[in-house]
């Protein structure tokens, strides 16, 4: 068997010893699920209720033309006629939803047999009459109020040949597009911990490496995981297309943004993120290889670095999309697959930039193989002593 086969042969095993069907179904129908949950539950929240309230008002001529049109108050025809007490008793039977109390321009009491959903509505009608009654003891019209707290309106006009300001619907197509590349970045590290750390400790390596070289085995493990975490992320996105669906026809769902739907970006955001399993797995991979027990080693901890600068450099792509660090750190291979989806969705990204930052991407994760393959080779046959810095240096230039 050839070398590459043998790589594809690892990596197939390596794929289906975690990509099980019935979970993915699983894992599909719970997110389908979920999301009609949220949809549903944000339409319903949203919508407007309109079950009539039956208040009561006394000493109505305080604030005298409060407008009740509209709204779904619906005040007594005559609520002069009955005595204070008897509409309390009203409240207290339920027959009323609430007593109102004008006592001055500034104050009410409203009584209530539990908690109104309604005030607010209730203190806009009424803050609009006294914010009226204010206005008049003044000599000065509601108009000209508006008018000079109004600010200076200045007319923002971008350029014809420019792509204009990035929207809602894109800063969130963005930040969705690091979280899923971080979710498969972190399975990944579940799967490169449990097998690799496992089978060192079962003492399985030296049976292996007499079968495969390292570097086979790491790249199959490296494809192997990469792919599983791919295939998880696509049953995120496929999952979520179902919620989406009802978001747009409840009326509250995002438009999506153009720059997206554009098939070079489209091929180029697959790549990246692709190119971001494989680069932070190989380094997942060579990290694991040093570890005897994941449950007492303190290098555990460094497997978790791809989130620190995954997502200060977002953040900082979000902040500044075009200026000249976040165009850096769109070509360095420990930020590009965090900062260069971010540039596409937000801002018009050139070509040879794009081609730039894949190409360094992709060199770096053929050296990153290459030095994980080194580390690899030494690491899972070493027992007993994590090998130090200075060692997993010269094991590279000795290899």
């Amino acid at each position: 068997m050839n070398n590459f086969r043998t790589v594809l042969e690892i990596s197939r095993w390596e794929f289906m010893r975690w990509f099980k069907l019935k979970g993915m179904i699983i894992t599909f129908i719970l997110f389908v699920v979920v999301g009609f949950v949220i949809s549903g539950t944000r339409y319903f929240l949203e919508k407007k209720n309109t079950t009539p309230v039956n208040l009561a008002v006394i000493n109505s001529a305080i604030l005298p033309q409060l407008d009740f049109v509209g709204s779904r108050f619906v005040p007594p025809a005559t609520p002069n006629e009955t005595s204070e007490s008897d509409l309390r008793e009203m409240v207290g039977r339920g027959e009323i939803d609430g007593l109102l109390i004008l006592r001055s321009i500034d104050e009410a009491d409203l009584i209530v047999p539990k908690s109104p959903s309604w005030q607010s509505e209730l203190e806009e009608i009424l803050s609009a009459e006294r914010r009226r009654l204010k206005l008049a003891a003044m000599d000065v019209t509601a108009d000209q109020v508006v008018d000079a707290m109004m600010p200076m309106t200045i007319h923002l006009a971008y350029h014809e040949l420019s792509r204009g300001p990035s929207s809602l619907a894109e800063k969130i197509a963005a930040g969705l597009l690091i979280m899923l590349m971080l979710m498969g970045i972190f399975n990944s590290l579940a799967c490169q911990m449990v097998s690799i750390t496992g089978e060192k400790q079962l003492r399985v390596t030296e049976q292996i490496v007499s079968a495969v070289t390292p570097q086979q085995w790491i790249d199959g493990k490296i494809l192997g995981v990469s792919a599983y975490a791919a295939t998880g992320t696509a049953i995120v996105v496929i999952s979520s297309l179902p919620f989406m669906l009802v978001m747009h026809l409840t009326g509250s769902g995002l438009p999506i943004p153009i720059e997206i739907t554009n098939p070079l970006n489209i091929f180029v955001l697959i790549v990246v993120t692709l190119g971001g399993f494989l680069f932070w797995n190989t380094f997942l991979a060579a990290i694991a290889a040093t570890i005897n027990d994941p449950n007492t080693s303190s290098r555990s901890s460094v497997l978790f670095l791809p989130l620190l600068p995954s997502i200060a450099a977002a953040l900082i792509a979000f902040k500044a999309p075009e200026s000249i660090l976040t165009r850096f750190l769109g070509l360095l291979p420990i930020t590009s697959p965090a900062v260069l989806p971010v540039r596409i969705v937000l801002t018009e990204v050139p070509l040879w930039e794009m081609s730039l930052s894949l190409a360094i991407l992709i060199g770096s994760i053929w050296l990153m193989r290459i030095v994980a393959g080194r580390i690899f080779r030494i690491g899972m046959l070493m027992y007993g002593k994590e090998p130090t810095l200075k060692e997993m240096f010269r094991w590279m230039k000795e290899a």
